[in-house]
């Protein structure tokens, strides 16, 4: 079934710049559920949360989640495949609902050695259209891992 979305372009860019994707602020005082929750997702250097309610007619009905952020630390591997106000529809043939899922899907693929060097397909919406990018799986810096065999060893 084909559907059709008209996006005003700026939209995005004057709605981040309104705050609409600064759940944590929005949600200050309320019982907010998890999945309303923007996270934080280390092993690509991204955050997602829920499409905010004013930006919901400018995704179709089966996107959920949406990238609110980029690290801009150059620790961090970045992948530019994903930037602020991409939909993600599926991650590595997974259908993604829920941010906190996002996060995991991508860390268990991380954590699998045999990932390394893979490039992962995620499904986005991206200005209108359906797209398919791919993050290759970067090996964890030698840094990184002995400061958590380190610290590992202190507990």
């Amino acid at each position: 079934a084909e559907e059709q979305v008209t996006v005003k372009i700026g939209d995005y860019e004057e709605a981040a710049a309104d705050g609409a994707f600064n759940q944590a602020e929005r949600n200050k005082g309320k019982n907010s559920q998890s999945e309303n929750k923007e996270v934080h997702i280390d092993c690509v250097g991204i955050t997602v949360g829920q499409v905010p309610t004013r930006l919901r007619g400018e995704y179709p009905e089966q996107v959920k989640i949406v990238v609110t952020g980029c690290d801009e630390s150059p620790n961090t591997f970045h992948d530019p495949a994903l930037l602020p106000g991409d939909g993600i529809l599926s991650i590595n043939g997974v259908v993604i609902t829920l941010a906190q899922q996002a996060k995991s899907t991508l860390e268990t693929i991380w954590k699998n050695q045999h990932n390394i060097g893979r490039a992962i397909p995620i499904v986005i919406w991206r200005h209108g259209s359906m797209v398919m990018v791919a993050i290759t799986v970067e090996p964890e810096p030698e840094a990184d891992r002995d400061d958590k065999k380190a610290e590992s060893k202190r507990k």
